[in-house]
C-alpha cells in the first residue's frame, strides 16, 4: 500500500513515508479513526458547552438536535427537531459539518485501496 503511493505527484512521498512510518494500511486506518473521533468529540464538547449557556429554549432544543444528529442518536434526534422547528423546516448544517473528515477520509480510503 505505501509503495502505490510513491510515483504520484506532489503528495505521493509523504503520503507513502506516513504509511510506511504508522505501520501501513491498518495504521492508517487505525490514525485514521482516531483523528476523525477526536474532530467529532471536539465539535460534539463544543456544541455541549453551548447548549449549557444559551438561554433561548427553542435555540437549545435545535443545538440539541444538531448534537443528536451528529453522534447518529436517532431515537432522541426526532424529538428535538420537532420541539426546535415546530414547523417542520429544519437544516443540517452542523450534522454535515461534523461528518465532513469522516466522509473525506473514507472517500479517500476507497479510491486508494
Amino acid at each position: 500500500f505505501a509503495d502505490s503511493w510513491r510515483d504520484m505527484e506532489l503528495i505521493g512521498g509523504p503520503v507513502g513515508a506516513l504509511v510506511q512510518a504508522v505501520g501501513g494500511l491498518p495504521g492508517i486506518l487505525a490514525l485514521g479513526t482516531a483523528v476523525i473521533a477526536l474532530i467529532q468529540f471536539g465539535y460534539c464538547a463544543y456544541v455541549f458547552r453551548w447548549v449549557g449557556r444559551e438561554p433561548d429554549l427553542k435555540l437549545k432544543h435545535k443545538l440539541l438536535f444538531h448534537l443528536c444528529d451528529a453522534s447518529s442518536l436517532l431515537v432522541l434526534a426526532p424529538a428535538f427537531r420537532a420541539a426546535g422547528w415546530p414547523g417542520g423546516d429544519h437544516d443540517r448544517y452542523y450534522s454535515y459539518k461534523v461528518r465532513l473528515p469522516e466522509v473525506l477520509f473514507q472517500s479517500w480510503f476507497q479510491v486508494s485501496v
